[in-house]
């Protein structure tokens, strides 16, 4: 009788170990091998630079004064409004590891080196550059250099700071949400009401797991805001570089559609908490409350992104 148990306890454990390999292992080894750090020289090895020919540098004051109609008074200025930085922890389980004053200095034509150990240097500084990280992720990971870290949170952070695709896709597969399927028999573009799920707070893992975990992250999402707004700040030069404070509005759709929107300020006065998909479910909530929460002096532009995959609810 026992030798019978033990054998089927064996057989379960098998089972329960190999169910983890083929559901985390593997495809964490796999991500690894595809998007660690660690395969980055061998890729960049792979090209051959001889193939392209790289354009002089222009010194950033060569834009001042470039008239696009002769006596217009309307300039063209060249820019970026849709940067993300190893802030977005996307871009990090991709395996990006530059952050949001790397970024600064990159637009400002500053050279930087990639895990590859390839320089990467604009020809020409951006006249202005917004950092759009998403505002779903501020506050998600502020905690995870403070000491005395339970050995979950520890183990958690070490998980979402790991260069691995496969991360990602397990983690947005569990949070994506769900939707009733619409008549497939009626023409597109004919509206049909449907029911669903978004992202809840709490929903990330670092903000799920252990005692006031939810409330440490969105306190610490507005700490993180308010470390954008300064270094936007200090990064602005009049007449050389305009730093826009900004955040991507990232609601999550189910079957990996998006609905996202860069939210772009005028000036730095702009309201205290960046308002994401946790805090309200859609864009016309979101224009409400950046209507409410902007006071004087404070303006905004929302850009649509990815408009191809938001299943026709961005026209």
């Amino acid at each position: 009788m026992i030798k019978k148990t033990a054998i089927v306890v064996l057989i379960l454990m098998l089972v329960g170990f190999g169910f983890v390999w083929f559901k985390f292992i593997g495809p964490f080894q796999e991500g690894a091998d595809k998007f660690g750090p660690k395969t980055a020289p061998r890729d960049a090895a792979l090209q051959d630079d001889s193939k392209i020919t790289r354009p002089d540098s222009l010194p950033a004051n060569a834009q001042a004064g470039e008239t696009l109609i002769q006596d217009s008074g309307k300039n063209l200025y060249w820019g970026e409004l849709h940067v993300h930085t190893a802030e977005s922890f996307d871009a990090t389980l991709f395996g990006n590891t530059f952050g949001i004053e790397e970024a600064y200095r990159f637009a400002k034509g500053e050279p930087l080196t990639n895990a590859g150990g390839e320089m990467m240097q604009l020809s020409r500084p951006l006249d202005f550059v917004a950092v759009t990280d998403h505002a779903e992720g501020f506050g998600t990971r502020t905690h995870c250099n403070d000491p005395g870290l339970s050995l979950m949170d520890r183990g958690l952070c070490w998980l979402f700071n790991q260069p691995n695709a496969a991360i990602f896709q397990i983690f947005v597969g569990a949070v994506r949400g769900t939707a009733e399927l619409g008549d497939t028999s009626k023409p597109a573009g004919v509206y049909q009401q449907t029911t669903r799920q978004a992202l809840t707070s709490g929903s990330f893992p670092t903000c799920k797991l252990g005692d006031g975990t939810p409330e440490r992250c969105y306190d610490n999402a507005n700490k993180d805001w308010a470390r954008y707004i300064e270094l936007a700040d200090r990064f602005y030069e009049p007449g050389i570089l305009t730093t826009f404070v900004a955040y991507e509005f990232s609601p999550s759709l189910p079957d990996q559609g998006k609905h996202h929107r860069n939210v772009i300020f005028r000036s730095s006065t702009v309201p205290k908490r960046a308002t994401s998909s946790m805090d309200v479910p859609n864009a016309i909530e979101l224009w409400k409350t950046l209507e409410a929460d902007c006071g004087a002096g404070c303006d905004f532009l929302t850009i649509p992104h990815n408009p191809n995959k938001a299943w026709g609810l961005m026209y």
